[in-house]
């Protein structure tokens, strides 16, 4: 009988390491052989397609940010982006019936269901014979300061209720008779990067009024509960809609100023012309804003009118119960009517900024081509000639072109003493907070 020898060989082939052979001298794949590598490469795949589906995620969260496609969805939801026709002209009657409510609602709910000061003193009257009196004095005192800024609120609901249906009324007529601004069109000439602020702007300020309305909410007493949550969801609902009208004004604004662009574009690609039609060309834009203008002015003159008046009011007001305001009452109401006085600040000096952007446009086409030198223009284009380039600025500068209210062109002026009259009441707040 035949015998294998102990110590032969494990594996048939002798350059393979022993220890990954069996017993008959078959070879099984170790942990550096193909094995791992297949390993390896599938695990570098599926990292990869982790990766890949993190960088679409962000990519398309910021193509939405980027894009009207929030704008859209938020002005149909509303009625907004064609009030003339049937579906939106009955979501426009049902907001404006909504707003009309949380006017209501705000007047009313405060008075019927008794003073604010159960959910907003945070200095509890104390049980002795000495301090009772006094107690009694300035809860009555914060009372009535309290209902002043619940006037506000109503005078806030009014303002709102006011330019949604002014601006109803101006979307009517841009549809009517400058086609070329409906919503539809003017989102195609809106910039990523106007996009990506008028989108982060809208979710800041409603997530700061949400935050606000619910922190003033929650610490009401649970039998009133009911009422005062209809009372903060009126509020909401009324900043909601302000944020939208003044979206929408500075979309308007912004193909407004598209308009510009367009124009020096035209200019720049005109060689076989001459001045008078350049001159011609630039009369055009000009009809075009003054068109645009007399169309949103009346809204803008009510807005900025309305929350011009407000922020003073406030202002003025904070300005001289500060202190009061700020040790008598809790962090909620507090808190609430901080944001709600940046966020009126924000209303208020946003459609002045993008207007005078307009005319801004406007001052910097003329400035681009004064600069422009002969060999920036073609042989043939009339402003080879620096006095074709003269006679042309000398007639642009007298058109005071831009965004024009009546006989008034609103410049960088109007945005100025605007910011300078909100300064003006945050320099009073601070000094009071540091005093």
């Amino acid at each position: 009988m035949e015998t294998r020898p102990l110590l032969s060989p494990i594996c048939e082939d002798s350059s393979l390491d022993p220890l990954s052979c069996g017993p008959d001298g078959v070879h099984f794949p170790t942990l550096d052989g193909p094995f791992d590598h297949d390993v390896e490469s599938g695990a570098r795949k599926s990292l990869d397609v982790e990766t890949e589906s993190r960088e679409n995620q962000r990519s398309s969260c910021c193509n939405i940010l980027a894009s009207g496609m929030l704008f859209s969805s938020i002005t149909k939801a509303t009625g907004l982006w064609n009030p003339r026709k049937s579906p939106c002209s009955i979501l426009c009657a049902f907001f404006v019936a909504l707003n009309f409510l949380s006017l209501v609602a705000e007047i009313i709910i405060p008075s019927v269901c008794g003073p604010f000061v159960d959910r907003c003193v945070t200095q509890k009257s104390r049980a002795t014979n000495a301090t009772s009196n006094n107690n009694n004095a300035s809860e009555s005192n914060a009372a009535k300061i309290y209902e002043i800024t619940l006037a506000f609120d109503a005078w806030n609901a009014l303002s709102d209720t006011m330019t949604y249906i002014l601006l109803i009324h101006t979307l009517c007529r841009v549809q009517q008779q400058m086609p070329l601004l409906s919503l539809a069109s003017a989102r195609a000439k809106v910039s990523r990067r106007e996009w990506l602020f008028i989108n982060v702007m809208f979710i800041i300020c409603s997530t700061a009024i949400t935050i606000a309305s619910a922190l003033r909410i929650s610490i009401v007493k649970s039998g009133k509960m009911k009422f005062y949550g209809t009372f903060g969801s009126g509020v909401l609902i009324v900043y909601l809609t302000a944020f939208i009208c003044t979206c929408v004004f500075v979309v308007l604004t912004c193909a407004m100023s598209s308009l510009v662009d367009v124009c020096f574009n035209e200019i720049c690609s005109m060689s076989h012309a001459t001045l008078n039609k350049i001159i011609a060309l630039h009369q055009k834009l000009c009809g075009q804003l003054a068109t645009a203008s007399q169309i949103l002015a009346p809204w803008f003159l009510v807005h900025w009118l309305m929350f011009g008046a407000n922020c003073i009011a406030v202002f003025a007001f904070d300005s001289m119960h500060f202190e009061f305001l700020t040790h008598k009452f809790s962090g909620a109401p507090t808190v609430f009517m901080a944001v709600a006085f940046v966020l009126n600040f924000a209303l208020f000096l946003v459609p002045c900024v993008f207007a005078s952007r307009v005319t801004w446009k406007c001052e910097s086409l003329l400035f681009k081509l004064n600069n422009m030198t002969a060999r920036d223009w073609n042989e043939e284009h009339p402003f080879c000639e620096h006095t074709n380039v003269n006679a042309f600025l000398f007639y642009a500068e007298r058109s005071k072109c831009g965004f024009r209210v009546r006989n008034i062109t609103f410049g960088s002026s109007g945005t100025w003493i605007s910011a300078l009259l909100g300064l003006l009441g945050l320099g009073i707040r601070f000094v009071q907070y540091i005093n």
